[in-house]
């Protein structure tokens, strides 16, 4: 997609794929080199994948790069202002994912062996940062402890752990995970 499809949105998508936060959020260390999310640019499929289901989750028909590769056609020439917005909107919501999950963010926690896994699962990319939407990360960082917390007990949920294990291309399980954890964030701030 990269070189299919090249202007003012291929070129945010790269530019936002090396922002610092993100990067640190998704692991990828100062010699990017030795990252494989770097190196296989997942970072930057990672941001096309937020930019083409953020306003529509019932786009999502399980065809995840046909989906990606669509909004690309759809937008390759985005105009001036809309990717000022896209910018923005993007930076916001890694504000506040960074505010609500800390070092844990995109990351499995495995009840089994009372610890947090390094991988990053995309998954639970798009748990974070599509139930993060609409929320600050002023109203998120106060409760950063009790949201971790409640994101572990997360992974003890038969219905969750399903959403991110098994058929996680599916509609289905895609919209699911989204909610179980937009759910947890609403009932954690509103208490």
């Amino acid at each position: 997609r990269n070189s299919a499809y090249p202007g003012p949105l291929n070129d945010l998508i790269l530019e936002l794929s090396e922002n610092n936060k993100f990067h640190r959020l998704l692991g990828v260390g100062k010699n990017k080199e030795n990252s494989a999310i770097y190196k296989e640019m997942k970072d930057a499929e990672f941001v096309l994948r937020y930019f083409t289901f953020k306003d529509n989750l019932q786009r999502f028909t399980g065809e995840m790069k046909r989906n990606m590769t669509q909004y690309m056609i759809d937008n390759q020439n985005m105009s001036p202002a809309d990717i000022k917005t896209a910018k923005t909107d993007f930076l916001h919501n890694i504000e506040a994912v960074e505010a609500a999950f800390g070092d844990h963010t995109f990351r499995r926690w495995m009840p089994e062996k009372d610890k947090w896994k390094n991988k990053i699962l995309a998954a639970l990319f798009d748990a974070e940062m599509f139930a993060c939407n609409g929320f600050s990360a002023e109203e998120l960082l106060p409760k950063q402890k009790e949201i971790i917390e409640n994101m572990k007990a997360l992974f003890s949920d038969e219905k969750f752990r399903k959403s991110i294990d098994a058929g996680t291309n599916a509609p289905g399980s895609f919209r699911e995970r989204i909610k179980i954890v937009k759910e947890m964030l609403n009932q954690t701030i509103c208490r």
